[in-house]
């Protein structure tokens, strides 16, 4: 039999890590200027696995290095952002819509639990605790639909984008208060599967993601109005 090595986790995985869940869930801004010795001090390591980590999220497009300047956070592209909008509206509601007949019951009643304890604990003081919690539900209840779509490319297609989706839905939240909204949203597609009514899940799912849509391109119609 082949002998496995089970490698432990370098330093420098250890600050990818770390470096890329600050990033995706904007606790360093976008455009904002990061140094190395920085990162080194917030991390707990030298310098050598921040540099190898740096190059790794450069290549992923989440950093910018920029000769005589330094490295800084890799801007939300408003264009990317509408394009991906515009896939998951083909996608999504398409997973819905055969989701809502293969879901599980034991699934579906522990999506509404979850659901209903998050909403009875909207006004909580830790906010940063809730706005997490939101994104967590989130991510959960579009992963159940897509696993129970039983076409595994939409997952691996839509996963292949997240950091930036991650990146949206939380300055969505943040910067556009659509906490409240993304909520209701959810509400509103849990609610459609809990019945396995098809056709309000299409148009639960199509409202959600539209409305992402819509905050994204507020920018660019504020920017116009400008002119």
């Amino acid at each position: 039999m082949e002998k496995v090595v089970v490698r432990s986790r370098t330093a420098a995985d250890m600050v990818y890590h770390e470096l890329y869940q600050d990033i995706i869930n904007l606790r360093f801004q976008p455009g904002e200027k990061l140094s190395e010795t920085m990162l080194a001090e917030r991390y707990g390591v030298s310098r050598d696995p921040v540099r190898k980590s740096i190059s790794r999220l450069v290549q992923e497009g989440l950093l910018i290095s920029r000769p005589q300047y330094g490295t800084i956070v890799s801007p939300i592209s408003i264009q990317q952002g509408i394009d991906i909008c515009d896939i998951r509206l083909l996608l999504e509601t398409y997973a819905v819509c055969i989701a809502v007949k293969n879901l599980d019951e034991s699934t579906i009643f522990s999506l509404v639990n979850e659901y209903e304890d998050l909403q009875k604990r909207l006004n909580s003081d830790d906010q940063e605790k809730i706005r997490q919690e939101i994104y967590s539900l989130d991510g959960r209840m579009h992963k159940v639909i897509y696993d129970a779509s039983g076409n595994n490319m939409i997952a691996n297609i839509i996963n292949s984008y997240s950091f930036i989706i991650r990146r949206i839905q939380i300055s969505n939240i943040m910067w556009h208060n659509r906490q409240t909204a993304t909520m209701q949203e959810m509400g509103k597609i849990i609610k459609a599967l809990s019945s396995r009514d098809e056709e309000a899940a299409v148009e639960a799912m199509s409202v959600h993601i539209e409305n992402i849509k819509k905050t994204i391109v507020l920018p660019i119609e504020k920017e116009e109005e400008k002119r």
